[in-house]
């Protein structure tokens, strides 16, 4: 197979895509006939693909493979040349669209040194959200939409995707905290639905709020003794299970190897989840942040007043 990939390599850096060669027909032949026997191109998109995973389908599926990046308000607006064979990049602009990297000083990101959060401009770029004039002026500003994520021009002019544009707050020590970085992990709980995590400036550690998944909720809770018959909102609020649910999530911010002021030390459960109709989330699914923030503003300082549960 290494041999097969490795002749298949050679052949792309010279400019021929191709599922006919003796290698193919010996011993790609059946990867390819797994794929349906006629894929002439791939795409892909949405998230980063492992450039192993790339690698092993540009040589050995014999299609052209195109890796591209955007958004639902941008559609592609860069891709891959069709006999790219590196991997690991985005590719340069597609031709109905401009792109710019914007400083993010507070990430330490500066255009000057070609990185910065990803902003693109161009006719196949929405002019707005429907009916939600407010969240086109927080994403759309001058016609650049600006995606959150932070990319870099690579030498050859490709563009690739480094990091994410995240909302830090800071704790009373200094240290910065990027909360869905937190978020991201303590999702990885099967109890957790959605889960907020912010802190205030003047505090010295995180709170997180939790919308709970309701069926393995009720498992967590048996299994800890409770009974069905007990009111379930009146559970959610004493403080013996808060502290016994944030520890769950802890033990997992522990196995990800998150610091001490990163893991939450008070929680409370939420009887609704974000949503757009509440407008804690964008049309496209993602938290509004300093909407949240406010909503949740009476909810924190009775968290602060309480003090950390562990």
């Amino acid at each position: 197979m290494r041999t097969a990939l490795s002749r298949k390599e050679k052949l792309l850096k010279r400019g021929k895509v191709t599922n006919q060669s003796i290698w193919d027909k010996l011993v790609l032949k059946k990867f390819q006939e797994a794929l349906g026997g006629n894929v002439h191109m791939i795409i892909t998109t949405s998230a980063p693909i492992s450039q192993e995973v790339m690698t092993f389908f540009r040589y050995g599926s014999g299609a052209y493979v195109f890796e591209t990046y955007g958004q639902t308000e941008t559609l592609a607006s860069s891709m891959t040349l069709p006999l790219e064979y590196e991997g690991g990049n985005t590719g340069g602009p597609t031709a109905s669209n401009f792109i710019k990297l914007e400083d993010v000083p507070e990430m330490g990101y500066f255009s000057k040194d070609d990185f910065g959060e990803v902003c693109m401009k161009g006719p196949s770029v929405f002019i707005g959200y429907f009916k939600n004039e407010k969240a086109t002026q927080e994403s759309l500003i001058d016609g650049w939409q600006h995606s959150g994520d932070i990319g870099r021009w690579l030498p050859n002019g490709a563009l690739k995707i480094v990091d994410r544009k995240k909302h830090l707050f800071k704790l009373s020590q200094g240290e910065y905290i990027a909360p869905e970085k937190v978020e991201t992990i303590y999702s990885q709980s099967k109890l957790v639905a959605q889960i907020f995590v912010d802190g205030h400036s003047d505090q010295n550690y995180v709170i997180a709020l939790v919308f709970p998944e309701p069926s393995a909720l009720k498992g967590w809770l048996r299994s800890k003794g409770y009974k069905e018959t007990e009111d379930i909102n009146q559970l959610l609020s004493k403080k013996e299970v808060r502290k016994s649910f944030l520890i769950e999530l802890r033990k997992i911010g522990e196995k990800k190897d998150l610091n001490s002021l990163e893991q939450a030390k008070n929680l409370a459960f939420l009887s609704e989840p974000l949503s757009v109709e509440n407008d804690l989330m964008s049309p496209t699914l993602k938290v509004r942040r300093g909407h949240a923030i406010k909503h949740f503003k009476s909810l924190f300082d009775s968290l602060y007043k309480e003090g950390p549960l562990v």
